[in-house]
């Protein structure tokens, strides 16, 4: 392991500079302020993990038991690098392991991430006046919002309605067996989206999504989580549930 840099804002986070003794102070500045964006609605102050880059590697990666979390983005590339942290922090501050028939929600809420909190980086920086500059002279702070905004072509609309159905549906089945459908996810995270827009307090619940017990059925599942949840969530999360077909009254 190389030298660890802690981060400004969290001295529990560090960043593994791999070979380097030093680190890029431009790409530590934009984990710093993306983890402070983040830290308003997430706990990432209780968070320990080492943050670290293989150009090399197929796709980023979150290692829980280990508390590693390894992107693959070019440290220049801002605004990958900022997308690719706000997911795999997403998977972090979920302490542990969710369940197998949930973890495409689970991959659907880290892609939720980054598309809720890139643009208030790009807000956060153009209002605190970090200056920093495209390659061509630009400001650079509008383009973590245009990199989301680039980023969700990518979904596909399906009958997310169909989710909660008994007996499961094949999509229910297919996202079941196969969580990491990043055009599914992204269609469900767009989806999500306005919710969390609405009610930002949403997402204390997302770190209970491991506490949510083994069952087979969405619907059961969804119900758990809105009864394990803090009170200011339950509107919220009532209506990500009837987004996924979930029909039976709830007191």
């Amino acid at each position: 392991m190389g030298k660890l840099i802690s981060i400004n804002s969290f001295p529990q986070i560090h960043f593994n500079c791999g070979k380097s003794d030093t680190a890029d102070e431009n790409m530590l500045l934009v984990i710093d302020t993306l983890l402070r964006v983040m830290n308003e609605v997430l706990p990432i102050q209780s968070v320990s993990t080492t943050i670290t880059i293989q150009k090399e590697r197929e796709c980023p990666a979150c290692f829980k038991e280990s508390d590693l979390i390894i992107l693959n983005s070019n440290p220049s590339s801002w605004s990958r690098l900022a997308y690719q942290l706000a997911h795999e922090m997403c998977h972090t501050v979920i302490h542990g392991k969710v369940q197998q028939n949930l973890r495409w929600l689970e991959e659907s809420i880290c892609e939720l991430s980054s598309y809720y909190f890139l643009p208030k980086l790009s807000e956060y920086w153009q209002n605190t006046a970090i200056n920093l500059m495209t390659a061509d002279g630009q400001l650079y702070y509008p383009c973590f919002k245009t990199y989301v905004e680039n980023d969700v072509q990518k979904a596909i609309p399906f009958e997310i309605s169909q989710l909660c159905k008994t007996p499961k549906t094949q999509l229910a089945k297919k996202l079941d067996s196969d969580p990491y459908l990043r055009d599914m996810n992204s269609y469900i995270a767009n989806r999500l989206l306005p919710i969390f827009q609405s009610h930002p307090n949403t997402w204390s619940a997302v770190p209970l999504l491991f506490n949510i017990s083994d069952t087979s059925s969405l619907s059961d599942a969804l119900l758990e989580w809105i009864s394990i949840s803090a009170a200011e969530c339950r509107s919220a999360l009532i209506e990500i549930s009837n987004i996924f077909g979930l029909s039976e009254s709830i007191k």
